[in-house]
């Protein structure tokens, strides 16, 4: 490299360095935008260094999938989802989109419930000032069913500069009669902080960012009335998600789940901006029902599918093969995880029909 060139990046760095973005709501998506996103595992990543004028180099991360992110359209979901979310709506819950959304721990739980829980989405009204989370569309059974938050919760504020804070809190009781006599309450405090802003490259380019802190608490729990035997079950995390911001460029250019397990933070999913690189074909069919329980696990896991599973792996957070089981040739497996240690795995289960990914969480 000639001494002109790293004059010349010196340079640009330090120009994005000190000229802090500021973030407002025509920075995020609106109905029908996508996004293209590539995912990336590295348990080692530091999301701990921040501060003013920052310089993040993330270029070395290597793709291992990717997915397209949308905003969809709340017109084309149905009647029932209008009545909740619509324009005849109460008005803090006429909301502007839906997304796709994993936070909800229906994968965990599928073995407690007697009906088949899937695509879960998360429902958001943004306004000038804010992004608002205003509610959940499940379908139960083949059946779209929306539920209205009781306490809406505010994810963004806007404008969003340097060292702005907010703290929110959102509470939602899902009850699914008359699919099943279960009750699914979420209570959810979020302490959101933008801790930093400065220079940030990933392998899709360099960008001038706003970083944001979000530290959210559940407490959440699941009433389950099967046949007269009834019982709640409770589910009690701590998820951060660091966000790296831009403008124009529709969802953070960077972000990197945690999850606390037994005391430290374990990342769980780092994701960027990116172009299309092929890796999203093949990967995922949506068409394999596949159950995998229980999850968190501790000695044994079980898998169920439809179809034959032909074989496992299970790859930890460095990309590496932890485990891997061959010609299975049965609908059901059952393999230990008892020599993991605790931590977020993914779990690989090639079948007759296709190839499913699953996260997988070892106590």
């Amino acid at each position: 490299m000639t001494k002109l060139t790293l004059l010349c990046t010196f340079l640009i760095v330090q120009l994005f360095s000190f000229a802090q973005p500021i973030i407002d709501s025509a920075d995020f998506m609106n109905t029908n935008d996508t996004a293209r996103v590539s995912i990336a595992m590295d348990q080692n990543i530091d999301f701990t260094s921040t501060g003013p004028n920052s310089v993040w180099d993330y270029s070395y991360l290597e793709a291992n999938s990717q997915r397209l992110e949308k905003a969809f359209d709340l017109s084309g979901a149905g009647f029932l989802v209008n009545v909740q979310f619509g324009p005849n709506a109460p008005l803090d819950y006429q909301s502007s989109y839906y997304r796709p959304f994993d936070g909800l721990p229906f994968d965990q739980l599928g073995q407690f419930l007697p009906v088949n829980i899937e695509n879960v989405s998360r429902v958001t009204k943004i306004n000038s000032d804010s992004l608002t989370l205003t509610g959940y569309i499940i379908t139960v059974d083949g059946n779209d069913v929306a539920f209205r938050s009781d306490t809406i919760e505010t994810g963004y504020k806007f404008p969003m500069n340097y060292q702005d804070s907010w703290s929110s809190r959102g509470y939602s009781n899902i009850d699914f009669n008359p699919f099943f006599n279960g009750i699914f309450i979420q209570y959810r405090q979020r302490q959101s902080l933008i801790d930093g802003h400065g220079t940030l490259e990933t392998p899709f380019g360099l960008f001038n960012t706003l970083r944001i802190h979000h530290e959210i608490q559940e407490q959440d729990s699941l009433y389950v009335d099967i046949s007269g035997f009834s019982q709640w079950i409770p589910i009690n995390r701590t998820t951060h998600i660091y966000e790296w911001w831009s403008s124009d460029e529709l969802r953070p250019v960077m972000q990197i789940q945690t999850e606390e397990i037994n005391g430290n933070e374990t990342v769980t999913e780092i994701s960027y901006r990116d172009e299309y690189l092929g890796l999203d074909a093949g990967i995922t069919n949506e068409s394999i029902e596949l159950s995998m329980y229980p999850n968190p696990a501790k000695t044994e896991l079980t898998i169920e599918t439809e179809s034959n599973i032909q074989g496992i792996k299970i790859y930890n957070t460095s990309g590496e093969v932890v485990s891997s089981t061959k010609d299975v040739n049965s609908t059901s497996a059952t393999i230990s995880v008892n020599d993991l240690t605790s931590g977020v795995y993914l779990v690989y289960t090639s079948t007759t029909q296709g190839l499913n990914i699953s996260k997988l969480v070892v106590e």
